[in-house]
């Protein structure tokens, strides 16, 4: 056999398995960059949901919050609608604890949403303003009650039907404001504003 033939099926035999040898670490090299893109966006896809999962519950305790308050303004407002002479220092004193209690949850539970999510937030807080200038009004009644039972039953009935509106609506709105965000690229992030 002639020593140029077997150099040549050496070299070639080399030269084979060189190239076998780079295009497995090619292969692999690629297929490892395609592994830890594919693994980086199912994180961070998993991360999203969390983040909207968390957005969705804070947004259901704001609402929770708002109902709360909502469901002591109407039951007040009944009194004066359909039972003004059961209007009396006990039903004034419920209130007014009630109200006390709700008012700092629901300020620290759209605190926590600003946080999470600006834009939402700014939504809820135009729903909180309704629930504040009914207490407003509401608050009225309380103040006058000592002087004028029936001024204060008077205040509450002109009300009652505010309150229960809200009651009717509130829910739908909280609702439709968090399914316009039904996917997490739709959030906004606390550094965003409506108001930016």
């Amino acid at each position: 056999m002639d020593i140029t033939a077997v150099w040549l099926g050496l070299a070639t035999g080399l030269g084979g398995a060189l190239i076998g040898g780079l295009l497995t670490i090619v292969n692999t090299t690629v297929i490892n960059r395609f592994e830890t893109k594919r693994n980086e966006e199912k994180a961070k896809s998993e991360e999203q949901g969390n983040i909207l999962k968390n957005i969705r519950t804070q947004v259901a305790e704001v609402g929770r919050e708002m109902l709360s308050m909502q469901h002591s303004m109407e039951w007040i407002c009944w009194h004066g609608a359909h039972a003004p002479q059961l209007i009396d220092d006990h039903v004034i004193s419920q209130y007014e604890n009630e109200v006390h209690t709700i008012y700092p949850r629901l300020l620290g539970a759209l605190c926590v949403l600003a946080s999470m999510d600006l834009s939402l937030y700014n939504e809820l807080l135009l729903l909180s303003k309704e629930l504040y200038a009914l207490d407003g009004g509401i608050a009225r009644a309380v103040a006058v009650y000592r002087d004028s039972s029936a001024e204060a039953a008077r205040i509450l009935k002109e009300h009652y039907p505010s309150v229960v509106d809200l009651y009717e609506k509130l829910p739908e709105r909280i609702g439709g404001i968090m399914q316009a965000r039904q996917k997490p690229e739709q959030l906004t992030t606390p550094a965003k504003s409506v108001n930016d």
